[in-house]
């Protein structure tokens, strides 16, 4: 078999249509058990087999023979890595997309429910203070937005969310500082212009 997608791998990379669209047919269960093995994110299942067959293509013009390394050892890893990563950027939209429902008008689905308890004057300024933290929030850039979600939305503490997001602990702790920096500069000043 080894010997066949060689030979299949020479002449697609001839440009021979033929010999790619079998190759393709003989690596779906491949990329398939790939894509089911290392992406743990959300997605249809189609789309992920279609974005390993482009990865599949784009590795089939990257490959080398000359080196002696064999097409399916080659493809497997880099599928590997590829559905990982995949993954791992999925989990970032995900969070991003946490925060975005818990921001866009400054409050989340709870803090929109009226407290029966409060009065209507403290209704009104609790009304105000989450649109000015609304405006405040759609200020920070996209890292802040999505540190600070992660820690105040998610509970998770600096190194949690470092190793979720795949960056050092320090940028996560600065990313955290400087956006709640920013939130409070401007709350103070969506605040004085409300008078």
């Amino acid at each position: 078999m080894e010997y066949d997608i060689q030979s299949l791998v020479t002449k697609a990379q001839r440009g021979e249509r033929e010999a790619v669209a079998e190759l393709i047919e003989r690596l779906k269960p491949l990329i398939y058990a790939s894509a089911r093995r290392y992406y743990f994110g959300e997605g249809d299942k189609e789309d992920l087999l279609q974005e390993g067959y482009l990865k599949l293509l784009e590795l089939l013009d990257k490959f080398d023979m000359s080196r002696g390394i064999p097409f399916l050892g080659f493809i497997k890893v880099h599928l590997k890595y590829f559905y990982m990563e995949k993954g791992k950027d999925s989990k970032k939209e995900a969070a991003f997309y946490i925060l975005e429902s818990l921001t866009e008008d400054g409050r989340t689905f709870i803090e929109g429910m009226p407290d029966a308890d409060m009065s209507i004057e403290e209704k009104l300024v609790q009304r105000e203070v989450q649109r000015s933290l609304g405006e405040a929030i759609q200020k920070l850039s996209v890292h802040q937005k999505r540190v600070i979600s992660l820690c105040y939305g998610q509970g998770m503490d600096m190194g949690q969310i470092a190793k979720y997001l795949g960056v050092h602990y320090q940028t996560v702790v600065k990313t955290k500082e400087r956006g709640l920096r920013r939130l409070r500069e401007t709350m103070t000043e969506v605040q004085r212009s409300r008078g």
